[in-house]
């Protein structure tokens, strides 16, 4: 763990995140950074109680690494997980730049809780058995829950 959950705005610490060519953080193009070893729950029950008459069907998002880290010289590899009521719906083990995804998960009336996760890769090991999580820029790109 190396800082919490961001909802990263533009030029955030002075840098630009972007996946694939494109910037995110900006109104246009929202994301959520998270380092690795990290983890958000998203209590729907709440959040359908302030959309009466809505119903949350799905959550989609882009995911990658950007490159706005800053020790050039160590590739950063990180998973990615997506968790509802504690069942596991997606994982990508050992991201690194450039290897970027887009997730779909269905949600049902039923489905209480939505987690997010990133943990550093395994490939993540320096020399002195050190992890370099501190370049796992985790990216969620254009997460939504879809309401109907």
């Amino acid at each position: 763990y190396w800082y919490g959950v961001i909802c990263w705005a533009e030029k955030t610490w002075g840098r630009t995140i972007s996946l694939d060519g494109v910037v995110y953080g900006t109104s246009q193009q929202p994301a959520l950074l998270m380092h690795s070893n990290i983890g958000i729950t998203f209590d729907l029950e709440a959040i359908r109680r302030d959309l009466p008459g809505g119903s949350i069907t799905e959550f989609s998002s882009l995911y990658g690494l950007s490159d706005a880290y800053g020790r050039k010289d160590i590739q950063p590899y990180a998973d990615f997980w997506v968790l509802v009521d504690g069942q596991l719906k997606f994982s990508r083990r050992n991201a690194t730049i450039g290897q970027t995804g887009t997730i779909r998960i269905p949600l049902s009336e039923s489905d209480r809780f939505l987690t997010l996760i990133t943990t550093e890769g395994e490939k993540n090991v320096l020399k002195d058995n050190k992890s370099p999580i501190f370049n796992d820029w985790c990216v969620w790109g254009n997460p939504v829950l879809k309401i109907e």
